[in-house]
């Protein structure tokens, strides 16, 4: 097993707003174009519930977009929280979500989803503020990972897997300490 820096097994990018718009209320539409990923879309380290939708355009704004089956970790307002994007094609993330796009020689994605959900504690630990803790892109990126080989990794992901579907139970109760 291999300790590494989460930044050294993955690119992580931090999502960012669109660029001088203050009240990001007033581009709320139905018809909008821009489906805006929020904090409270993240519940049970899943994307859930509607996705507001908004008018600006992703590339003047210099948008971050968060792709289908990509993986996205909350670092404001209820930080630690991970889901990976199964269902969106064109969602977008603000600056209170990081994406993580690990390398896939070294580090399965489904098996650093469930180390990040076992470790969000441990990981707390870093943030940092006096109303709000917080975590920041500079703190994500040195989160120590411990990566075992990619056969074990899936070994792990199996056994998690298995055991879900058969119980039900929700994946973040079953994590074995693996790490």
């Amino acid at each position: 097993m291999a300790i590494y820096k989460l930044g050294e097994i993955s690119n992580v990018i931090s999502g960012r707003g669109p660029n001088g718009v203050k009240n990001i209320e007033a581009f709320k539409s139905e018809y909008g174009g821009v489906n805006w990923l929020l904090v409270k879309n993240l519940k049970s380290n899943q994307i859930q519930g509607e996705i507001g939708k908004y008018n600006f355009d992703p590339l003047k704004h210099k948008l971050i977009k968060l792709n289908k089956n990509e993986m996205v970790y909350s670092m404001y307002a209820t930080p630690g929280i991970v889901a990976i994007n199964f269902e969106n094609n064109d969602l977008y993330i603000n600056q209170s979500f990081c994406k993580i796009i690990p390398n896939p020689h070294i580090v399965i994605q489904k098996y650093l989803y469930f180390y990040l959900i076992k470790n969000k504690n441990n990981f707390l630990k870093f943030s940092s503020g006096t109303t709000q803790k917080n975590l920041n892109l500079s703190l994500v990126k040195k989160f120590n990972i411990n990566i075992p080989p990619l056969e074990i990794q899936n070994s792990i992901i199996s056994i998690i897997e298995f055991w879900v579907f058969k119980s039900g139970i929700i994946a973040s109760k079953l994590l074995i300490s693996f790490a």
